[in-house]
């Protein structure tokens, strides 16, 4: 009975969340009007009859399955129709992906599509937007039979970074509201422009539709079900950049970009309080990427006069900024959300300790460890005004009034945005072989490095590679100049 109260609790906590995503079917009738959406509504009424019928017959057999086995006496007819029961719930999942293809043929990933390699072939390639006609969330999108190497043709969602492509499109479903506002205030190719879209690859049907906004010109260059539209006005990746809008939170930058339209290409609307070039300032100098790997891009720039630097990038709240090697520094005192408003509100408040650590205090930072027992050692970590110190040594910088990152709490080794416990690292070498020494040594660019010495440095890469281990320790094993 439990079982079924579960289910039947499943059920209907799934009828608002299917009548959610389907508002929009109401919300916006105008948006899916063509006859191919309207027999798609019409396969997608039938799913829905059919998929409703046959889970009220299993449900109901389930349930009478479940009685039977309640009354019954019998130890082992009670199993058998208690056996019953997942058997049927495996009857409605199979029911109701029974035309679902399980998988595709692997050339799918190893073979890349003809777009690919004419954009490859193309040196003044910077970073490419596809877009194919159909998006996953179309009504009736999977309905029907679908030519999965066709689909490749148009580089949509992720799939530029498969082939090593740089894309301005998402790399991730979960798109943040910044980029969602971005993209639909800017206006026409601006956003090409300034995003680095050098190449634009477009499906027939939204090919018609771009042409009409004025946002690619011409039918483009037909290559397989898609078509290759240059835009000649993309801008370099990583620039220096002046004349810029400041904006005091995201609303007024928002607004900025209404105001700018078609000039937004020649502007840089940023949200910096402390305002340090001038609106009207014009920038002398280069700026070029030297090396790239998937987490780290190291920037060479020769400026003349003072500028900001862009870097067209998909963006992670996990990036952080070193610049000539030495980590940006972070604001001091109360941080304040939406930076300048009168209603803004403190969400953290940073602070150098008696000892030189960075503490933290505010409603964003833990008080506890999570979980209990996880924290190794017996020293106090919250001071009694609540600021919780962090263990990272730092110094004050009085003339910009901020905090800079020094080193790393003892016993941790950081290098770049990773972290691990140096005493688990010994653990873990030492398992293998315990003669082997692994220490963190500095580097100029990730802060520091792990650096391990071994009678056979190549078994224990071997080893720890196979245990799944962080390929940063596993290549500390290796020669200098050996990629992992």
């Amino acid at each position: 009975m439990t079982s079924l109260l579960v289910r039947s609790s499943l059920v209907a906590l799934s009828i608002p969340i299917m009548i959610y995503v389907y508002v929009p079917v109401w919300s916006q009738p105008r948006k899916w009007i063509g006859p191919n959406h309207i027999a798609r509504f019409q396969w997608l009424g039938h799913e829905l009859t059919v998929s409703l019928i046959r889970t009220t017959i299993l449900a109901a057999f389930a349930y009478w399955a479940a009685q039977i086995a309640v009354w019954t006496d019998n130890p082992a007819r009670r199993a058998r129709l208690a056996t019953l029961i997942p058997l049927l719930v495996l009857a409605d999942l199979l029911g109701a992906h029974f035309f679902d293809v399980p998988t595709i043929d692997p050339r799918y990933w190893t073979k890349p599509p003809e777009s690919v390699r004419r954009l490859k072939a193309d040196p003044g390639l910077i970073r490419v937007w596809g877009r194919g006609d159909k998006d996953a969330g179309e009504p009736g999108y999977a309905s029907e039979p679908i030519d999965f190497f066709a689909v490749r043709d148009s580089l949509d969602w992720s799939l530029p970074s498969v082939w090593n492509l740089n894309a301005s499109k998402w790399h991730t479903p979960m798109i943040s509201r910044r980029l969602l506002r971005f993209t639909e205030h800017a206006a026409g190719r601006n956003r090409f422009d300034i995003e680095s879209d050098t190449h634009i690859v477009l499906g027939r049907l939204v090919t018609i539709q771009l042409l009409k906004h004025r946002m690619v010109d011409g039918p483009g260059t037909r290559v397989g079900t898609t078509s290759i539209h240059r835009n000649q006005g993309g801008l370099p990746r990583v620039r220096l950049a002046g004349s810029p809008v400041y904006a005091s939170d995201e609303n007024q930058a928002i607004a900025q970009l209404d105001r700018l339209e078609a000039n937004l290409r020649n502007y840089l609307v940023v949200e910096d309080p402390t305002h340090p070039l001038p609106t009207a300032s014009a920038v002398l100098g280069t700026a070029q990427i030297v090396e790239e790997i998937p987490d780290r891009v190291v920037v060479e720039a020769d400026a003349a006069t003072p500028a900001y630097l862009v870097l067209s990038d998909t963006f992670d709240p996990g990036w952080s900024a070193t610049v000539d090697g030495q980590p940006a520094p972070i604001p001091r005192g109360k941080i304040v959300v939406p930076r300048g408003a009168p209603e803004a509100v403190a969400v953290i408040e940073t602070a150098r300790s008696k000892s030189g650590t960075l503490t933290l205090r505010g409603p964003m930072v833990p008080t506890q460890p999570f979980p209990p027992g996880v924290e190794q050692g017996s020293e106090e970590r919250v001071a009694p005004d609540g600021l919780f110190d962090t263990g990272y040594a730092c110094r004050i910088a009085r003339d910009r009034g901020t905090i800079v990152l020094t080193a790393p709490p003892a016993g941790i080794t950081a290098t770049g945005f990773y972290r691990f416990r140096q005493s688990e690292v010994d653990d873990a070498v030492a398992a293998i072989d315990p003669a082997a020494v692994i220490v963190a040594v500095p580097d100029a660019l990730l802060g520091q490095r792990l650096a391990g010495s071994a009678r056979d440095g190549a078994a224990i890469t071997s080893e720890l590679e196979g245990l799944g281990v962080n390929a940063l320790i596993a290549g500390a094993f290796r020669p200098r100049g050996i990629a992992a």
